[in-house]
């Protein structure tokens, strides 16, 4: 697991900062990133459902059943 202070130290570095608002905040899209590397070959939408059935969320991903 990595850590939200680590993610956070990462996202702050010098010239690493989001320079931008974004609907996606810089930590969980680093989140979705690592799991899509480990999570391949389920693609991102089922990565997506995985993040946010693990976070206690329910969400419909566009596209799947």
């Amino acid at each position: 697991m990595v850590s939200h202070d680590l993610v956070d130290a990462a996202i702050n570095a010098p010239g690493a900062t989001h320079k931008r608002l974004r609907r996606l905040p810089a930590r969980v899209a680093v989140y979705v990133l690592l799991a899509g590397v480990l999570f391949a070959a389920v693609g991102y939408r089922q990565v997506l459902a995985r993040l946010a059935a693990g976070a206690g969320l329910s969400m419909r991903v566009p596209g799947s059943h």
